[in-house]
């Protein structure tokens, strides 16, 4: 059974550790929700078997989500109004700092995961192996209990993740995570919505965090109030963009160089030079704007290769 395997390694994680430190560790489980009324309690009260400290973040639901979360033990944050699954993660990292806990563990309020694999997930952080465990589907090729449309879909987002994080993730979408307590300032929360699970990786891999992924298993065969993939999967793919120019100067303006000296070039070319030709006006308005494109371009290209060069002379440097 996979309860009893999950409270055997609790066991021996945190009583017979020899790497366990002299007090007892302070481990908090956040669940962020929207509309889970149906599973919130029973997720809640199978989390508090390993800890006191559960935290349900209703986001604005508008069933009895957070009145149920209570009944079943826990510490309900509510928010008003609907702002997120990235905006109630950015909550659980402001309150588990505030309330000095040494490992986070995040993870989804309809049932799909599993809260006994929760020492699977914190157990590498105790050992000290990781700062950051992600709980994957996909670790074991022979998942087959994940839906074939859910892996091409996840496929792709994690070759998005993967390239621009400079990292293989197997599982960038995991809701399934726990945290070490030096990585609570490590993240911006830019992303408010379903994109903030890879916009974390990607600053994991940025900020050199050690992250280690284990193998969870996953429940499909709940009614959970999930986003339809194919909107799920491009609202994450457009913030995985976002979080790139956001988060790349060099990036942003290598992009935005070449695009305005294209947007230049063309509208120089086509809308002042050939109506130039035809009728020998020049079209002062479109030459103006297609000659600041252009020179605004070639600063941005001037300010990556500039940028470019420095970067790679200080790591010379370091060399």
């Amino acid at each position: 059974m996979v309860a009893d395997y999950g409270r055997s390694i609790w066991h021996d994680a945190i009583v017979n550790n020899s790497a366990r430190p002299s007090r007892k560790l302070k481990i908090m489980v956040f669940v962020p929700c929207y509309n889970e009324e149906v599973y919130i309690g029973s997720v809640v009260l199978r989390s508090k078997y390993y800890t006191d400290d559960v935290v349900v973040i209703d986001d604005g639901s508008c069933d009895k989500t957070a009145e149920v979360a209570q009944l079943a033990g826990a510490h309900v944050i509510r928010h008003e109004v609907n702002k997120g699954k990235g905006a109630g993660i950015k909550n659980a990292f402001a309150y588990a700092k505030k309330a000095d806990a040494d490992i986070l563990v995040l993870m989804d309020g309809d049932g799909q995961h599993n809260p006994d694999e929760i020492p699977l997930l914190i157990k590498p952080i105790i050992s000290g192996e990781a700062d950051i465990v992600n709980g994957s589907r996909f670790l074991v090729k022979d998942s087959h209990n994940v839906p074939k449309y859910r892996r091409f879909g996840q496929g792709v987002l994690n070759v998005l993740t993967n390239v621009v994080s400079r990292h293989k993730f197997t599982d960038s979408q995991s809701g399934f995570r726990a945290f070490s307590r030096n990585t609570f300032d490590c993240f911006s929360f830019m992303q408010t919505g379903m994109g903030i699970e890879s916009e974390m990786l990607i600053e994991a891999a940025r900020a050199n965090l050690q992250v280690k992924e284990v193998q969870i298993n996953v429940r499909y065969d709940v009614s959970g109030s999930t986003l339809n993939p194919l909107v799920h999967g491009v609202s994450v793919a457009g913030s995985i963009v976002k979080t790139l120019f956001q988060q790349n100067y060099t990036v942003t303006c290598g992009f935005c160089g070449v695009l305005l000296l294209l947007l230049g070039t063309t509208g120089f070319s086509f809308l002042a030079i050939e109506p130039y030709d035809l009728s020998r006006n020049l079209l002062i308005g479109i030459t103006s704007v297609s000659m600041l494109s252009i020179i605004l371009g070639i600063l941005c290209v001037f300010t990556l290769l500039t940028t470019s060069a420095r970067e790679t002379g200080q790591v010379a440097g370091q060399r």
